[in-house]
């Protein structure tokens, strides 16, 4: 069993030129600068609507003169807009019933812009650019048409790689619709199918099923409810009198109708999201749908249309569902309300804020709300229930503060009582739980710089009494609670930090062990973390506690490697968003020994690590006959391998094999019959530290 402790931060000292801005985060035994660049810093302005929807405020090519792209089947197996976990799925997914090498069409008349070959992503892609400025893109390819083929190959043995990008001018590649231009299979993601994408003029992905020759899906079935979400989105609202998210079925009466059998009862400020999916006649696979409208009684309060998805911010998809089920793992919840920062043009020109209920607007009564789901074939289904709308128990005057004074006082890290933590939005949940059942409702006490409060229990479960602080967008806020229990104030403190998109600032953390710096704009609204270093087996990483994971403009990191981690040329940052630690991408700074890399994500935890084990190539197949036929197996357990690293050569001259990931294979096929005789095969890879391995033998072409 490992041991783990857990190291808070705590305030200590800052040192600042000039005024204090940006984000403090502060470490113990660390110390933190801020960037003062006031007069060089521009001002920051959120997106206006006019700026989010002008780009898509029209639709400029003829969507009836573009084709289905194959001719294998018609079945759709994923829809646009869908969920991926960074981003929105860009196409379509066509099914090529699980084979290799079906025809993939030009769906237009066009020339080939670009191809790419990556063992990850798209694998082997197909962009066309068209005479009205709009472009298509085939993905997951086996192979191009054999022109492109040999241009392709000629281009890889030329750098030496097998990932490779090239660009094409109008003359070089034209195809006319329903040419072949390549053929369809599994290369960056399997199972095999044809990933199919329409783009604008400024590369963003437009959905395909606009066109009348592309929705030629047999589809007769309704969307699908699944469960409906009320969220409390501020420090006044309650859901069923709880302070957390809560979820409820939604049940089928019959195809096309969903009901929410018993009202939600609501206070304060309420956001509601659903669990919803789409399917067709033709496969068993769930895919998304295609609009969706939200009702108060008969007011239009929310709209989302899945019309185009902007290529530069795709990547808020995390801002589009609710981050806090989804992380908490319960499902994927797309919101039927528009928080601040959210730069999707989806909702009609909605503001932020729309869709969410304010029962301050209403008088308390039980109000019909009706949710309405479409896909593009124009099946529709409804999900309708019932909200009672009452004041918010907060404004009702709550009991007198305890009396605390003179009264003994412990750490609640000291005894049985225990407290968590965990930040939602701009909301602190405070969790105590008792060591036996507590009848009384001791309220909380929160001080700071700045205020005292007395915060009522605000929702009791067993032995567990809940509460909630709201956060204040300052660089930095240590947050004092005292709780007086059985005659006794039992108190702990928690430092809460927080970067504004209208700020510019680097941290220093850990004496300078950990450095995160970021400019305005780095972020779409304000947001609220806990840092803290844990310790594992004399190991350590730093790990930022927050539900509000999705940056703009991103924030860059430095962290040092600990000086017993050894050889520093071997060294690698991990990062951990979900349960896996992955490698990220950083480059390595000799001098003071530290690694810096970006992100766009703030990630729950980083740390560095060192990697001195060498990848293993093994089951090395070799067809002897002239068309030989190679494989074998790259496996690395630590860091991963560095595809890009892979040499393979035949008498010293080099040959290019695909490698696949899911697999972990390496397969190559000789484009032209090999002379019979004796040939010396070497193969070459590395890992993502730098480790090398090397494999040598000796075969014979019969």
């Amino acid at each position: 069993m490992s041991l783990k402790k857990k190291f808070v931060l705590t305030s200590l000292t800052v040192m600042v030129t000039g005024a204090l801005i940006g984000v403090v985060l502060l470490f113990s035994s660390g110390s933190l600068i801020l960037k003062n660049n006031l007069d060089s810093e521009p001002v920051w302005q959120p997106r206006t609507i006019s700026e989010i929807y002008e780009p898509f405020d029209s639709i400029k090519t003829d969507l009836n003169d573009y084709i289905w792209p194959t001719d294998i089947t018609n079945i759709m197996t994923s829809a646009f807009g869908e969920f991926r976990s960074t981003h929105f799925h860009a196409g379509i997914d066509i099914s090529t019933r699980g084979q290799i090498g079906a025809s993939v069409f030009a769906s237009r008349d066009g020339y080939i812009e670009q191809i790419g070959v990556s063992p990850f992503g798209y694998g082997k892609y197909i962009l066309m650019r068209h005479k009205d400025g709009y472009a298509t893109l085939y993905a997951h390819l086996d192979r191009f048409d054999e022109s492109i083929e040999d241009r392709v190959y000629d281009y890889q043995n030329l750098v030496g790689q097998y990932s490779v990008t090239m660009n094409f001018g109008p003359g070089e590649f034209p195809y006319k619709q329903g040419e072949i231009i390549g053929r369809s299979g599994s290369t960056g993601s399997g199972p095999p199918h044809i990933h199919f994408e329409i783009r604008d003029t400024n590369n963003n992905p437009l959905n395909p099923k606009l066109g009348k020759q592309i929705n030629i899906i047999n589809d007769t079935m309704p969307p699908i409810f699944n469960r409906l979400a009320a969220i409390p989105v501020n420090v006044q609202s309650f859901v069923n009198d709880r302070i957390t998210p809560i979820t409820v079925a939604a049940i089928a009466i019959r195809p096309g109708e969903y009901v929410v059998e018993n009202p939600i009862k609501a206070s304060g400020k309420i956001g509601l999201a659903v669990d919803v999916h789409d399917r067709n006649n033709d496969t068993w696979y769930r895919h998304g749908i295609y609009a969706m409208e939200f009702f108060l009684e008969d007011s239009v309060l929310y709209s989302l249309y899945y019309d185009r998805i902007p290529i530069e911010q795709r990547h808020q998809i995390r801002l589009h569902y609710d981050h806090h089920l989804l992380t908490t793992g319960r499902g994927r919840f797309r919101k039927l309300f528009i928080e601040e920062g959210n730069a999707l043009p989806l909702y009609s020109q909605r503001t932020h804020g729309s869709g969410i209920i304010d029962t301050g607007d209403f008088p308390p009564g039980i109000y019909n709300f009706r949710i309405v789901a479409y896909d593009i074939a124009g099946n529709t289904s409804t999900l309708s229930g019932k909200i009672e709308l009452t004041v918010s128990p907060l404004q009702i005057p709550i009991e007198q503060n305890p009396d605390i004074t003179n009264k003994p006082q412990r750490l609640i890290s000291d005894t049985r009582l225990n407290i968590e933590t965990e930040v939602i939005r701009d909301m602190l949940l405070v969790n105590i739980t008792h060591p036996e059942f507590v009848d009384a409702s001791q309220p909380l006490i929160v001080r700071n710089r700045n205020y005292n409060l007395t915060i009522p229990v605000h929702y009791r479960r067993g032995l567990m009494h809940q509460y909630r602080v709201q956060l204040q967008s300052q660089s930095e806020s240590t947050l004092l609670f005292q709780y007086l229990y059985n005659d006794t104030v039992y108190t702990h403190t928690e430092t809460i930090y927080s970067i504004r998109p209208d700020k510019t600032g680097e941290i220093h953390i850990d004496n300078g062990n950990l450095i995160i710096s970021y400019d305005y704009g780095s972020v779409y609204y304000p947001i609220h973390f806990m840092v803290s270093r844990i310790e594992n087996d004399g190991d350590y990483y730093y790990s930022f506690s927050s539900t509000s994971l999705v940056l703009d403009e991103g924030i860059r990191f430095s962290i040092k490697t600990p000086d017993a981690l050894e050889p520093f040329n071997r060294s690698i940052v991990y990062t951990r968003t979900g349960a896996r630690w992955n490698t990220h991408g950083s480059t390595r700074v000799y001098e003071n020994k530290t690694l810096t890399g970006f992100s766009r994500r703030l990630f729950n935890d980083i740390k560095t690590a060192v990697d001195t084990t060498a990848p293993s190539i093994s089951n090395v197949i070799v067809d002897g006959n002239r068309n030989m036929r190679l494989r074998f197996r790259l496996n690395d357990d630590e860091t991963g391998i560095d595809h890009s690293s892979l040499k393979i050569k035949l008498n010293d001259e080099l040959i290019i094999g695909r490698y696949d990931p899911d697999l972990s294979m390496v397969i190559y096929r000789s484009r032209k019959p090999l002379p019979p005789g004796t040939y010396d095969l070497s193969i070459t890879v590395g890992d993502r530290a730098g480790n090398t391995t090397s494999y040598n033998r000796t075969l014979t072409i019969r």
